[in-house]
């Protein structure tokens, strides 16, 4: 039996529960802290939302396929509103992400760039890793290719692949893996570590540490893509007026430990390994793509993306874990329908007992004892 718009809407917006409240704390928490230290102004937790138009159409386009053409019209709405709603509370969740960077400046100061470039140089020989690729840097056409793919294609699978895994996933436990861990990431990395290990990167290492030298060659070849769309130079600009400012804006905020460049590609990679072999081909590239990026556009040390590459996978294990502890229990109280899927994603790879099969009849008593007959 086909469910109409409101029970569809529903039920998909109850397995993503536990997203939409860790949304809604954070988001309180950023501006509760905001409003403690009398920076209600930095919090601006809608500076993402300004991409939803032109990401929503593609989602649309997503919810269809998936649905296919025998699906009842409005049951393929309902799951098309739930999808949309998950899609900008992601949104507003990345936003109130951006509104605590721009808090950390307040909350301490960024003591940790020295360390961290002292132990990028430790672990690669003596040398700046931004130095082994000095070929793309002298390229502008690489340099160009590099700056878009970090920001642009970045940004639009950002936005896009988590409702790629939230409509076309039907193993419960990857679907929570990823989604979920979307969101730890952003948490534990992204806010946490970020502000026990405040940092600002290359870009902006003269400007906190008052050492001009270490970075100036870099900041000298970034300069040459000023002026492009998307510049990490202009960019880099751009953010650093907004904090010396004390303002916010779309995409402001600076922190540097741990990549979430990085973490979102490592996110879509742990996904990909447990997808198809073509996918895992595709992330490892833009991993390591993204991780190359974060160096050579100045933005972070390598030891941020290595940190990122360590820590997402525990983060996407920790959470399997988790779901496989309290799965069962959880799909008690879940509808029939939800609690057969739940009860299939828990050991997904557990094939169902086979039957016995049924023993072939006796033959009749008289028959067994009687003599054979000559």
């Amino acid at each position: 039996m086909s469910e109409g718009f409101l029970p569809s809407m529903l039920r998909r917006l109850k397995r993503d529960q536990l997203v939409y409240l860790l949304a809604v704390l954070y988001w309180a928490w950023v501006y509760g802290n905001a409003l403690a230290i009398g920076a209600e102004q930095l919090f601006a937790p809608y500076s993402y939302l300004m991409t939803f138009p032109l990401l929503a159409p593609i989602t649309a386009i997503m919810v269809i396929v998936s649905a296919g053409k025998l699906a009842p019209q409005r049951q393929v709405y309902g799951e098309l509103a739930s999808t949309w709603m998950l899609q900008a509370t992601l949104m507003l969740f990345m936003g109130a992400l951006t509104s605590f960077k721009n808090l950390i400046p307040l909350l301490g100061h960024y003591d940790w760039d020295v360390v961290l470039a002292r132990i990028d140089l430790t672990i690669h020989g003596g040398i700046d890793p931004w130095t082994l690729f000095a070929g793309v840097l002298e390229r502008d056409w690489l340099l160009r290719a590099l700056e878009l793919v970090y920001g642009p294609l970045w940004l639009m699978l950002l936005g896009l692949f988590p409702m790629y895994v939230a409509i076309f996933e039907k193993d419960l436990r990857k679907r929570f893996q990823f989604i979920v861990g979307f969101v730890f990431c952003w948490i534990l990395l992204g806010t946490l570590s970020a502000f026990l290990f405040r940092s600002v990167g290359p870009a902006f290492y003269e400007y906190v540490t008052g050492d001009g030298e270490r970075f100036g060659v870099l900041r000298i070849l970034l300069e040459r893509t000023g002026g492009h769309p998307f510049s990490a130079f202009d960019i880099q600009g751009y953010l650093w007026d907004l904090h010396s400012n004390g303002v916010a804006g779309t995409g402001s905020g600076i922190s540097a430990f741990p990549s979430l460049h990085v973490s979102m590609a490592t996110l879509i990679f742990t996904y990909a390994c447990r997808h198809s072999t073509w996918m895992a081909v595709l992330a490892g590239g833009f991993v390591l793509i993204i991780l190359c990026g974060s160096v050579v556009l100045g933005w972070h040390y390598a030891v941020d993306g290595y940190a990122s590459i360590i820590c997402t996978p525990l983060i996407w294990r920790g959470l399997g874990l988790a779901f496989d502890a309290y799965g069962r229990t959880r799909a008690e109280r879940l509808p029939h329908v939800l609690r057969s899927e739940l009860a299939v994603a828990v050991s997904p790879e557990t094939p169902p007992a086979p039957r016995a099969p049924h023993p072939a009849p006796l033959p009749p008593d008289n028959a067994r004892c009687s003599p054979a007959r000559p």
